[in-house]
């Protein structure tokens, strides 16, 4: 699937799973549980899909003799599953559990979940050394995979493993305790040259570098009250750099001044919108847009940024004197 494609496809799953959050939630809910019914599900939609996929799973993986990573790989591509899941989606019955399955994937906290699953079987007393390897091996798979297709990466797994590591020890609540004590309590060392230093940047409108910041600020607003999933915020980013109205300012840095501007509205995640900045920057920070249609996005919003709020509002409506 060429990129322009696969991007539209994930646009396809965001608006599905916008208007099916319920199923959605009943799907991750019993994903967590120990009921193992959509896994089965999951399980039983390989077979009928890919069911000569599944049966050379069986005979490559057995005992504690499981292929290479490379192997593995090419044998799933030679399924041909991510074309006929694409089929599925576009001519899926009511009752699919397709959708489900690939908003999981793309949006939700699938790799972390299979590995949780696999950790917690690897630890069960009644699981069987030979078993063990396969499943520590299915482990690197699904870490090394989803930083290889770019849905994660390496520091979103050190995080994942450090948090991880407070939780099992009971020290979670101690770590968040201690940060705010550090946050509010412990003072920030004064520079010597106070009066020259310039002011720390608390809020979003410290980054911006227009002189109508106010109207800038009710046009951001707006925008975000139309859209505001992760590839939305990256487009907005994009839009306010290439004007110039946005300083020096990180994703994270980014993510987190834009939610407390709008604090009515969900955001969600920093690590979602890191991810769909990356797919839109290169490492140089350089943009590069794949279609017409993200273009025109951006230009639509840039629009959108220049409009001129105090002039609509100052207008007198049809009926006044």
């Amino acid at each position: 699937m060429a990129k322009q494609d696969f991007e539209k496809f994930k646009q396809e799953i965001k608006a599905w799973l916008d208007t099916h959050q319920d199923e959605y939630d009943a799907f991750v809910a019993d994903i967590n549980s120990k009921s193992y019914q959509s896994i089965q599900r999951i399980y039983t939609l390989g077979i009928k899909m890919t069911p000569k996929l599944m049966a050379k799973s069986r005979t490559e993986i057995h005992g504690d003799v499981v292929p290479g990573e490379k192997e593995l790989d090419s044998f799933i591509a030679d399924g041909g599953l991510a074309a006929q899941l694409v089929d599925e989606f576009h001519n899926m019955e009511s009752s699919s559990i397709v959708p489900c399955l690939l908003s999981w994937l793309y949006y939700g906290k699938c790799y972390e979940t299979m590995v949780e699953r696999l950790e917690a079987d690897i630890n069960d007393p009644n699981c069987g050394r030979a078993t063990k390897w396969t499943y520590k091996f299915l482990i690197k798979y699904v870490i090394n995979g989803s930083i290889r297709n770019k849905m994660r990466t390496k520091e979103d797994w050190e995080q994942y493993r450090k948090e991880k590591a407070l939780i099992d020890h009971g020290k979670f609540t101690d770590n968040v305790i201690e940060g705010i004590y550090q946050d509010e309590c412990v003072p920030s060392p004064v520079p010597e040259e106070s009066q020259t230093t310039p002011l720390a940047k608390v809020q979003f409108e410290d980054y911006l570098l227009c002189q109508d910041k106010a109207e800038v600020l009710q046009n951001i607003k707006r925008i975000l009250a139309l859209k505001h999933s992760a590839p939305d915020l990256t487009y907005l980013y994009a839009a306010l750099q290439e004007l110039e109205y946005l300083d020096k300012c990180d994703a994270t840095t980014f993510h987190k001044r834009l939610q407390e501007l709008v604090q009515t509205i969900d955001l969600k995640g920093t690590r979602n919108f890191q991810i769909a900045l990356r797919k839109i920057f290169d490492k140089s920070g350089n943009l590069t847009l794949t279609s017409n249609i993200e273009r025109k996005t951006i230009d639509n919003i840039k629009a959108m940024l220049q409009s001129n709020i105090q002039n609509e509002d100052s207008k007198p409506s049809p009926d006044a004197d």
